[in-house]
């Protein structure tokens, strides 16, 4: 049987507000219960009052007794029932607490983040941390040095090292260099084997290798 959620908006208790058909069910038989053992038990009391007065004081006191017994009964069935309403009211309209206002900050933070712009050759930026630039001497030793030689000063690519550059000497034109290469002139795009991150810290490293190097430009201009 599907089980219907109460409106917390219609039903404001803050107890009640996650029970379902099924559980209200459940609390209404058990009140019921409660109130017929509860009538029960001030009868017997009523009774077992009567009987010591009886015992106790006499016909005539037990007479007397039991002359105002409505009015004890009334007052006793009264009081149940007052108290029982009582508490049925502040479980259904006692307002639940609103965790709107918790939430509402959150949101606004994750909404005021903006998002990284993609590294490419307008937005890569000059690396000088020594973490950056050992990731890319190793980089450049394993990929580079082949051609540029290992301190970049030149072989079958040309030097690295002086103030002369062929396809531009800023960060963002040796970046688009590395990433897109030079293949009329044989050298590879290393889009493919490197992430832009990767080029990023390379062309970093190249570009502070200069004077290092001490053989002349190659041929390959």
């Amino acid at each position: 049987m599907e089980q219907l959620i109460l409106d917390t908006q219609t039903l404001g208790g803050a107890l009640l507000q996650d029970w379902t058909a099924t559980d209200l069910l459940l609390l209404g038989i058990g009140a019921g219960v409660t109130l017929m053992l509860m009538i029960k038990t001030i009868s017997l009391y009523e009774q077992t009052q009567g009987l010591v007065k009886l015992q106790s004081e006499g016909a005539a006191a037990f007479d007397a007794y039991e002359r105002k017994r409505p009015v004890r009964m009334t007052l006793r069935y009264g009081s149940f029932l007052g108290l029982t309403v009582l508490i049925a009211s502040a479980l259904i309209w006692i307002p639940a607490p609103s965790n709107t206002e918790a939430a509402e900050p959150e949101a606004l933070v994750e909404d005021t983040i903006p998002p990284e712009p993609e590294l490419d050759e307008n937005t890569v930026t000059l690396l000088t941390d020594e973490q950056s630039l050992s990731i890319g001497q190793s980089i450049f030793n394993s990929s580079c040095a082949s051609c540029h030689g290992q301190k970049g000063e030149g072989g079958v690519g040309p030097m690295l090292t002086d103030e002369k550059w062929i396809h531009g000497g800023t960060i963002g034109e040796v970046f688009k260099t590395i990433r897109d290469g030079v293949p009329e002139k044989g050298m590879i795009a290393w889009e493919q084997q490197l992430s832009p991150e990767n080029i990023q810290q390379v062309a970093s490293y190249i570009l502070q290798m200069e004077g290092e190097g001490s053989a002349a430009l190659s041929s390959i201009e």
